[in-house]
């Protein structure tokens, strides 16, 4: 526990905090960053795994401390807060919350102090001493000056996070009647009651308490930053004051207050915060428009996943902790998304939206902000039983309300819920989420290949089968054998497992939305509990052909989370070797006539197909995203089919909106092209009628033909006698004859098969081009 000295000497840089001044006026305004040995920090991340399996075995944290742990990231801290907010409007009961600010929270803490704490947690002293000594004595230099320091956790260090959760572990201790969350230094204490005099009473006993027990850990409140929010119900025209008071004064009251990305407002209709999103998507949007014009720049594709990657996420963050106010929210942004759309296709400004978004295969926000939200809140339910508690009461409280505010939101959770239950989603208890794995040769139990087999491919199916039966018989000869495999067809899904020793088999059908990968993830399972009615100390040998699970499996690390697919599997393995069981998990490949394998293969299509879903029978929360999506996608699609008036030339051409791009694989196609192909594909074009319309022109007809008729895209594909040769030749690939017609159906069909064989989309716009057609 001695780490190296020049382990010891830290390099610092200074980043800029993001604030709404140009220039560094003082110390508060950068954030210093530490430089350390790359060795050094991966022996500290060997050590931070240790750290956190003897927190989260032990139960030492509280549920409401977040950040740096898994499974408590800041939707979970967002959601738990917000959620019992709502209810409590709701139920019309007071809510009041203070945001608490900490001056300079990670230089301030007490080295000696953690170790103390540390040790009263009972950490193994050689975490404690390391940790002790790793930090005392340090020498930081920002290559100008040089000074040692004996207090603070280093921000750039891979263990600072989460000894400062250890150092600010026992603050929620002794609170009474509050919630006290925490992020990091991020704080927040709120309270309910029935009188808003005693909700105020309640905080500020609390808030006292919590001050001392900062001040004890040398972690002072930076009041002039702490403010306190009123989130209940206020009658019109009343102003009700909440008075905290501090060493400094009052505790400031404020509208609305910024915490972990998000902005609260007293109201939760997250105005504040649409405004917040709409100015920083605007400069990434801005951004998009130098690096691409409409003949020059990046593909439209890599701009597509530039928004995709870049601006989207900035909108959908937080999504879930404002669900009931989405709808307001995506109308509010969607204009972000029709300009970026607009900026990747090149389209004019005149373009319908269910146009934009049928081309670009793009949800629209109302959709799109649905499914990430309910998908985020459908996995926090699934990891936090905090969560999965607070949409219960929420759904309860929604249900004695019948205000038009919380329609959709009403809809929204029971559909959730109504979703969860139909397809009884395994929930894991609250310590199974705590549990860490504890097999240190989980990687020696599972093995991924057989020597001289590949998966498929180079070797024929005989050969394929004389290789795993003469490894299978060399190595496991000795051992009871049983086989499992899962099955996923459009009759349903199954698994199934079959024990050669025993010769019993036996086939489980599963709910119709469980993947193959989590149908093999059944099988496995399976097969693993009949292991345990084979004999203590007996050798078992497992045998599987989906290699992608046995991976996942041997890929937990010691220590480490283990995902929620497969704490079953884990748990019964370590049951397993506490018997005593000489268990591996062995691939074998697929399809290459083994007999048991063939064998059981069968019995899961056959229970597939004919079986019947008993009560035991579960389904994987990730399994349920597609029915969320599946549900808005068709919701959308109806929208964009049914709709009348703007959009109907694209709606003629594209009767469901494409999934993704027509343009998403052709890399080497210029940049006009896809324009103006996007542009004919949405009716509105770069011609007379648009540049009338903006005010560019006089007027709208057509300088092509010189008729007064409107110089529209339809107008120059069907009726405009200059451009009626050469559609003639492209449509029909012959020379112009005087008694052929352009029909409108004939250029419809002529565009859809485009989209499928995208040659002819270019033949159209190069024609286009040669004559100056205005598109």
């Amino acid at each position: 526990s001695r780490p190296m000295e020049q382990w010891k000497t830290v390099r610092i840089i200074y980043l800029k905090k993001v604030t709404k001044q140009q220039q560094v006026i003082s110390d508060n305004d950068i954030r210093p960053l530490s430089l350390f040995s790359c060795i050094a920090k991966l022996l500290n991340s060997t050590i931070k795994l240790r750290i956190d399996a003897h927190l989260e075995m032990n139960g030492l944290l509280s549920p409401d401390t977040h950040g740096f742990r898994n499974r408590h990231g800041t939707n979970h801290n967002l959601v738990t807060l917000t959620s019992t907010i709502l209810s409590n409007k709701i139920k019309n009961i007071p809510t009041q919350a203070i945001f608490i600010d900490i001056s300079s929270a990670f230089n301030r803490v007490q080295i000696h102090k953690l170790k103390t704490i540390m040790d009263d947690l009972n950490f193994p002293s050689y975490i404690s001493a390391w940790v002790h000594k790793f930090f005392i004595g340090k020498l930081y230099t920002d290559g100008v000056h040089y000074q040692r320091c004996n207090s603070g956790l280093d921000q750039g260090s891979t263990l600072s996070p989460a000894l400062f959760n250890i150092y600010t572990s026992q603050l929620s201790q002794g609170l009474s009647n509050v919630t006290f969350t925490t992020f990091a230094d991020d704080m927040a204490l709120y309270a309910q009651d029935h009188e808003h005099a005693a909700v105020t009473e309640i905080l500020q006993e609390q808030f006292n308490l919590l001050q001392d027990k900062l001040q004890g850990l040398n972690l002072p409140i930076n009041y002039t930053k702490t403010c306190v929010i009123d989130f209940s119900k206020k009658l019109r025209n009343q102003v009700r004051e909440i008075k905290i008071t501090t060493p400094n004064g009052f505790i400031k009251q404020v509208d609305h207050v910024k915490y972990l990305g998000v902005i609260l407002d007293r109201r939760l209709n997250f105005q504040q915060h649409t405004k917040y999103i709409k100015e920083k998507v605007k400069k990434d949007i801005t951004a998009l428009q130098y690096l691409k014009g409409t003949n020059w720049g990046n593909h439209p594709n890599e701009q597509m996943i530039l928004y995709k990657m870049v601006i989207r996420p900035k909108i959908e963050y937080g999504t879930a902790a404002c669900l009931w106010a989405r709808r307001s929210y995506a109308i509010s942004l969607q204009k972000q998304q029709n300009q970026a759309l607009r900026q990747v296709l090149g389209a004019v400004k005149t373009t319908p939206i269910n146009s934009l978004h049928a081309i670009a295969g793009i949800t629209p926000l109302t959709y799109r902000l649905t499914i990430y939200a309910l998908r985020q809140l459908l996995y926090l339910t699934v990891t936090s039983s905090r969560i999965k508690g607070n949409l219960v009461h929420l759904h309860q409280a929604l249900s004695t309300t019948n205000h038009h505010l919380y329609r959709k939101l009403k809809e929204d959770i029971h559909f959730l819920i109504r979703t969860t239950t139909t397809h009884k989603v395994f929930f894991p208890t609250e310590q199974t989420l705590r549990h860490r794995n504890q097999i240190r040769n989980l990687h020696n139990i599972c093995i991924t290949d057989i020597p001289g087999v590949s998966k498929k491919g180079n070797t024929n199916e005989i050969e394929l089968r004389q290789r795993s039966l003469a490894y299978l018989h060399d190595k496991f000869g000795q051992h009871s054998q049983i086989y499992s495999d899962g099955s996923k067809n459009p009759q349903g899904a199954g698994c199934a497992y079959h024990c050669v020793e025993h010769n019993i088999g036996y086939g489980k059908k599963l709910y119709p939305v469980t993947s193959s990968f989590h149908s093999e993830i059944f099988g496995l399972q399976m097969a693993l509990l009949h292991a345990t009615t084979h004999e203590t100390g007996s050798r078992v040998v497992i045998l599987s052909d989906s290699k992608s699970v046995i991976t996942a499996i041997k890929n937990i690390k010691y220590n480490s989370p283990i995902p929620v697919h497969l704490m079953e599997i884990v748990t019964t393995i370590q049951l397993l070797i506490q018997r005593h069981t000489n268990l591996s998990v062995q691939w074998v490949p697929s399809h290459c006539g083994l007999h048991y394998n063939t064998l059981v293969d069968r019995l899961a299509v056959l229970s597939s197909q004919r079986g019947t879903i008993t009560n035991d029978t579960t389904t994987f929360h990730t399994d349920c995203y597609s029915i969320i999506e599946r549900a808005n996608t068709e919701e959308w699609v109806h929208q964009y089919s049914t709709a009348t008036g703007a959009g109907s030339w694209t709606r003629d051409l594209i009767t469901n909106p494409l999934r993704r791009p027509w343009f998403q694989d052709l890399k080497n196609l210029p940049v006009k092209s896809i324009t103006t192909i996007n542009r004919l594909l949405a009716g509105h074009a770069f011609n007379g009628r648009f540049r009338f319309t903006v005010g560019h022109r006089e007027n709208p007809f057509c300088d092509l033909c010189h008729e007064e008729q409107v110089q529209s895209v339809s107008h120059i594909l069907l009726e405009c006698r200059a451009t009626r040769p050469t559609m003639i030749s492209v449509l029909h690939n012959q020379q112009y004859p005087d008694n052929l017609l352009l029909t409108p159906q004939a250029l419809i069909t002529f565009l859809r098969e485009g989209l499928n064989k995208p040659e002819q989309l270019l033949n159209l716009q190069e024609a286009l081009k040669n004559i100056n057609a205005p598109v």
